[in-house]
């Protein structure tokens, strides 16, 4: 399938994608993909990213469209790109989340020694990211898109429960 076919028949999704593969397999560039197709199109979005891989990726200037992205840089913080995600939800917008994965390893990896809870309520509030970003995507009838990235053995970050709640998933 030809990377145009890709990117038409993501953009017929009315829900999550998921987009997982390891580092600088071109992840944001299928999902910004996506988002400027759904930009061409009169839809608005929210860009909520955290790898700063948005201003090298739309630096282009591609279409004069792009005002409808709205592009928040945050840092990876799993209850800030939450509460991102939750108020574009509540306004029916749909998101682009790149990448959800480093705020979760982030807020895993600087938890104090022994803290399991730390781990297990950054987990549930990456999950209840992506339920509202499903929930966005398909109350505005458009799709959301989630890039995640995989561990070295293979298993994204975030585990197996992050991409059971992802309509359509691309592995790249």
């Amino acid at each position: 399938m030809s990377w145009r076919g890709l990117i038409e028949l993501l953009s017929t999704v009315r829900g999550l994608i998921g987009v997982v593969g390891a580092p600088q397999s071109g992840k944001s560039s299928v999902a910004f993909s996506v988002a400027v197709r759904e930009v061409s199109r009169g839809v608005r979005i929210l860009v909520i990213d955290t790898s700063r891989s948005a201003d090298v990726l739309l630096r282009t200037g591609l279409d004069p469209r792009l005002e409808l992205m709205g592009i928040v840089t945050a840092p990876p913080d799993v209850d800030l790109v939450r509460r991102l995600t939750l108020s574009a939800a509540v306004r029916r917008l749909p998101v682009l989340i790149d990448d959800l994965s480093l705020a979760f390893s982030l807020a895993v990896q600087t938890r104090p020694d022994g803290d399991v809870r730390a781990g297990i309520r950054a987990h549930r509030i990456m999950l209840t990211t992506m339920a509202a970003a499903r929930w966005a995507a398909a109350s505005a009838g458009h799709p959301s898109v989630v890039v995640l990235t995989e561990r070295a053995e293979g298993v994204p970050v975030g585990g197996r429960g992050a991409l059971a709640l992802c309509d359509a998933k691309v592995f790249v």
